[in-house]
Protein backbone atom coordinates (compact mmCIF):
# COMPACT_ATOMS: atom_id res chain seq x y z
CA UNK A 1 0.00 0.00 0.00
CA UNK A 2 1.40 3.42 -0.93
CA UNK A 3 -0.41 5.21 1.89
CA UNK A 4 -0.91 4.56 5.57
CA UNK A 5 -4.20 4.26 7.40
CA UNK A 6 -5.15 6.47 10.31
CA UNK A 7 -5.92 4.10 13.21
CA UNK A 8 -8.28 6.71 14.72
CA UNK A 9 -10.52 6.77 11.64
CA UNK A 10 -13.10 4.31 10.32
CA UNK A 11 -12.95 3.31 6.69
CA UNK A 12 -15.56 1.89 4.36
CA UNK A 13 -14.63 -0.49 1.57
CA UNK A 14 -12.79 0.10 -0.62
CA UNK A 15 -10.50 1.86 1.83
CA UNK A 16 -8.52 3.77 -0.80
CA UNK A 17 -11.36 6.33 -0.94
CA UNK A 18 -10.28 7.36 2.55
CA UNK A 19 -12.19 7.80 5.82
CA UNK A 20 -15.91 8.25 5.20
CA UNK A 21 -19.03 9.12 7.09
CA UNK A 22 -21.21 6.16 7.87
CA UNK A 23 -23.27 4.53 10.57
CA UNK A 24 -20.41 4.72 13.09
CA UNK A 25 -18.54 7.85 12.06
CA UNK A 26 -19.86 11.32 11.35
CA UNK A 27 -18.35 14.26 9.48
CA UNK A 28 -14.83 15.19 10.52
CA UNK A 29 -14.20 11.75 11.97
CA UNK A 30 -16.40 12.41 15.00
CA UNK A 31 -17.81 9.16 16.33
CA UNK A 32 -21.53 8.91 17.01
CA UNK A 33 -22.58 8.34 20.61
CA UNK A 34 -24.45 5.16 19.77
CA UNK A 35 -26.95 3.94 22.32
CA UNK A 36 -28.75 0.72 21.33
CA UNK A 37 -31.69 1.69 23.57
CA UNK A 38 -32.38 4.75 21.38
CA UNK A 39 -33.03 2.80 18.20
CA UNK A 40 -36.27 1.47 16.83
CA UNK A 41 -36.24 -1.48 14.47
CA UNK A 42 -39.42 -3.10 13.23
CA UNK A 43 -39.55 -6.13 10.93
CA UNK A 44 -42.76 -7.24 9.29
CA UNK A 45 -43.48 -9.90 6.70
CA UNK A 46 -46.56 -11.28 5.03
CA UNK A 47 -46.87 -14.20 2.60
CA UNK A 48 -49.79 -14.88 0.33
CA UNK A 49 -50.80 -17.23 -2.45
CA UNK A 50 -51.48 -15.46 -5.74
CA UNK A 51 -52.43 -16.20 -9.35
CA UNK A 52 -49.56 -18.06 -11.06
CA UNK A 53 -50.30 -16.69 -14.53
CA UNK A 54 -50.30 -13.09 -13.35
CA UNK A 55 -47.13 -13.59 -11.32
CA UNK A 56 -45.32 -15.25 -14.24
CA UNK A 57 -45.98 -12.14 -16.37
CA UNK A 58 -43.85 -9.93 -14.10
CA UNK A 59 -40.86 -12.28 -13.88
CA UNK A 60 -37.80 -11.39 -15.98
CA UNK A 61 -37.35 -13.26 -19.27
CA UNK A 62 -35.88 -16.73 -18.74
CA UNK A 63 -37.40 -17.21 -15.27
CA UNK A 64 -40.26 -19.49 -14.30
CA UNK A 65 -42.12 -20.00 -11.05
CA UNK A 66 -40.90 -22.72 -8.72
CA UNK A 67 -43.65 -24.41 -6.73
CA UNK A 68 -46.74 -22.61 -5.49
CA UNK A 69 -47.12 -18.95 -6.53
CA UNK A 70 -46.34 -17.57 -3.07
CA UNK A 71 -45.30 -13.94 -2.69
CA UNK A 72 -43.57 -12.80 0.50
CA UNK A 73 -43.24 -9.12 1.31
CA UNK A 74 -40.66 -8.07 3.94
CA UNK A 75 -40.61 -4.60 5.47
CA UNK A 76 -37.88 -3.29 7.74
CA UNK A 77 -38.12 0.09 9.44
CA UNK A 78 -35.09 1.38 11.34
CA UNK A 79 -34.82 4.65 13.17
CA UNK A 80 -31.47 5.26 14.83
CA UNK A 81 -31.80 8.43 16.87
CA UNK A 82 -28.15 9.33 17.37
CA UNK A 83 -27.60 9.60 13.62
CA UNK A 84 -31.03 11.01 12.80
CA UNK A 85 -31.33 8.47 9.99
CA UNK A 86 -34.40 6.51 9.03
CA UNK A 87 -34.25 3.45 6.81
CA UNK A 88 -37.36 1.89 5.34
CA UNK A 89 -36.69 -1.16 3.18
CA UNK A 90 -39.37 -3.08 1.31
CA UNK A 91 -38.50 -6.42 -0.31
CA UNK A 92 -40.70 -8.66 -2.42
CA UNK A 93 -39.67 -12.32 -2.79
CA UNK A 94 -40.97 -14.89 -5.28
CA UNK A 95 -39.57 -18.39 -5.72
CA UNK A 96 -38.43 -18.67 -9.32
CA UNK A 97 -35.92 -20.71 -11.30
CA UNK A 98 -33.83 -20.07 -14.37
CA UNK A 99 -30.98 -21.70 -16.21
CA UNK A 100 -27.86 -20.05 -17.54
CA UNK A 101 -28.82 -21.05 -21.08
CA UNK A 102 -32.21 -19.36 -20.75
CA UNK A 103 -30.62 -16.17 -19.48
CA UNK A 104 -28.02 -16.07 -22.25
CA UNK A 105 -30.49 -16.87 -25.02
CA UNK A 106 -33.32 -14.83 -23.42
CA UNK A 107 -35.77 -17.65 -24.11
CA UNK A 108 -38.83 -18.39 -22.01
Amino acid sequence: MVYSLNPESMYMMPIHFGPMCGPRQGPGGKKFAFNPDKRKITHLSVSFLTNANQLQKILPPGFELSGDPVVTVFETFMKIQCMKYIWNVLTLNVYALTSFAKLVNNKN
